[in-house]
Parts: structure tokens; C-alpha cells; sequence
């Protein structure tokens, strides 16, 4: 059975026009929840540990460069557990710096409102900072070197590529 095909204009049970949209008090609020809950999963979630994954491979590409082909004796004074840097050293503390800057990175989009600028500013005062530890430890220039070389790469690629671009607003 076909439905009927009610004429314009025609009234519904409560006195309302059929066909027309309620009133929303809370537009905004819905348009938020609808899109919270219709959203599907963006390409970024992919992307970030992708970038971290990429971001190791060019890690271990540096330190192969550095100490089998160039043979830099990653040598430093100042580590407690020995005074050689190892690939897994720097693998760890490249993995173990990547997902607190994620962490970071998701708590401020999500908690400020102008979260990837905070990150960014706060990301690039830390990567400052870290450069003092390859300069503070006694270790020769070759060394001190490689190992600033591989501090800038880890900061920088993080700061430019984790984020990813910027959303644009609609003008709508």
C-alpha cells in the first residue's frame, strides 16, 4: 500500500505544519553531537603512527650513517649505563619522546583553544632544551655532532608532521 500524499500546508496531530523543522533552542549543540556521533574515523589516526614509524626508520638510517659508515664512536661520559649510545638507545628515546608528544599533542587539541600552536611552542622550547644534553656531555665534536644531528631530526620531524595540516572551518 502507497502512502498518502498529504497536500501542502496540511497540519500534523500536534498543530504543526507537516514537513517543517522544529524549533532548535540549542543549535549548536546539536550540530556538535550529531557530528560526534556520525563522524567517522579521519585518515590522522592512520597518519600519526605512521609518522613515528617513519620517524624510526630515519632515525636508524642516521645512526647507521653515523657509526658503522662514518665510524663516530657514539662515546658520551655523562650516561649511567655505559658510556657507549646504542641503535636500541636511540630507538627507545626517539619511540619513548614521539608518544609523549602525541600524548601532549591530542591533550591540547582536545583541552586548548589553540591546542597544535600551544604544542608547537612548548615542542620547540623542549627540543631547545634537549640540545644542551648532547652539548653538556663530554664527548668529542664527531660525537657531540651525530648526537645533535639526531635530536634536531627527532624535533623537527615531530613538530612538523605529527600535527599535520590544519583543519579549515567552513564559511558556511
Amino acid at each position: 500500500m502507497r502512502a498518502r500524499r498529504r497536500p501542502p500546508g496540511a497540519r500534523g496531530r500536534d498543530g504543526r505544519r507537516i514537513g517543517t523543522a522544529s524549533p532548535r533552542p540549542n543549535d549548536d549543540y546539536n550540530r556538535r553531537m550529531t557530528s560526534i556521533i556520525t563522524s567517522r574515523p579521519t585518515r590522522r589516526s592512520a597518519r600519526r603512527p605512521l609518522v613515528i614509524a617513519v620517524l624510526l626508520v630515519a632515525m636508524t638510517c642516521l645512526w647507521s650513517i653515523a657509526v658503522p659508515l662514518l665510524d663516530i664512536r657514539l662515546r658520551v661520559t655523562g650516561l649511567p649505563t655505559g658510556s657507549l649510545v646504542t641503535l636500541p638507545m636511540v630507538l627507545g628515546a626517539t619511540l619513548a619522546g614521539a608518544a609523549a608528544s602525541w600524548g601532549l599533542l591530542v591533550l591540547f587539541e582536545r583541552n586548548a583553544a589553540r591546542g597544535r600552536t600551544v604544542w608547537r611552542v612548548l615542542g620547540t622550547a623542549l627540543l631547545l632544551a634537549s640540545l644542551l644534553g648532547p652539548i653538556s656531555l663530554g664527548a668529542t665534536p664527531a660525537t657531540t655532532v651525530a648526537l645533535l644531528a639526531m635530536h634536531v631530526l627527532a624535533g623537527v620531524a615531530l613538530l612538523v608532521f605529527l600535527p599535520g595540516a590544519r583543519r579549515r572551518e567552513s564559511a558556511a
